[in-house]
């Protein structure tokens, strides 16, 4: 069992994220665990881990993101321990939805389950998988979710760049944004809202729906960055702030070449 925070681990640590409106956080490991902390005891709560299959210990948790919309919800990209392509069992990736169905509250009794089917009883309360999609013969790198909690961002080792919604449906995707592999994401831009409208007759209320969609950017070893637009209405906001940021640019270079 791993102690408190603070005391040496071993396993290199490949992602950590932290609950937004919880005193947690999680963290997961080379090794194929994912753990989660109470940060105000400073102690392990539960240690896991996760395959496509009963049994399946062949696979790890490479990154990990919890929703920011106000929901339990959590996600993960699980990858090979070893990837090979020639492989049936270690060729494919997968983005794990986890959701916290009951309250689990401090002092619950620590373990190790494998998802997606828990059997015991103590994983009762715990976070338990709503949805699996399957990236086939690719491996993934890295990923991000919007402020929202409505996109996802993923990336891959061969450059793909990859949308998807909450519910892990593929809203978008560029094969060849990079040329190597993505190690960074990030999601810029408006969220979508609905914003309340007086009706023209009547003087009701409708719901309207203010189009505004992020933008995911991606940066790879090729030392590029890639702009990946969500599938969905325009954003000409964010159309005019690009144009705002290059003409703020374009003056202060005329300004700095001619200061005189």
């Amino acid at each position: 069992e791993r102690g408190k925070i603070g005391d040496s681990i071993d396993d290199e640590v490949t992602d950590v994220s932290y609950h937004p409106s919880k005193p947690q956080v999680l963290s997961v490991y080379r090794n194929g665990e994912a753990v989660m902390w109470d940060v105000v005891e400073g102690e392990v709560m539960r240690c896991w881990r996760w395959g496509p299959s009963e049994g399946n210990n062949k696979y790890r948790f490479r990154a990990c993101c919890f929703s920011l919309d106000g929901s339990d919800t959590l996600y993960s990209i699980n990858i090979p321990k070893r990837w090979n392509p020639k492989s049936s069992d270690c060729s494919n990736s997968y983005v794990v939805r986890w959701t916290l169905p009951l309250s689990h509250g401090k002092g619950a009794e620590s373990g190790r389950d494998h998802a997606p089917a828990p059997s015991k009883s103590k994983s009762k309360g715990w976070w338990k998988v709503e949805g699996v999609y399957c990236f086939k013969r690719e491996l993934l790198t890295c990923l991000a979710i919007d402020p929202s909690g409505r996109y996802l961002g993923v990336g891959s080792a061969n450059g793909a760049v990859t949308v998807l919604d909450k519910q892990l449906r593929v809203l978008n995707r560029a094969s060849k944004a990079h040329i190597m592999f993505v190690t960074s994401l990030t999601f810029i831009g408006p969220k979508q809202r609905q914003r309340p409208r007086a009706s023209a007759a009547g003087g009701g209320k409708n719901n309207s729906s203010s189009c505004l969609s992020p933008v995911l950017l991606s940066v790879s070893g090729d030392r590029t960055c890639c702009a990946l637009p969500v599938n969905g209405p325009p954003s000409y906001v964010m159309y005019l702030i690009l144009v705002a940021v290059a003409i703020f640019v374009v003056v202060m270079g005329i300004i700095l070449l001619n200061p005189y």
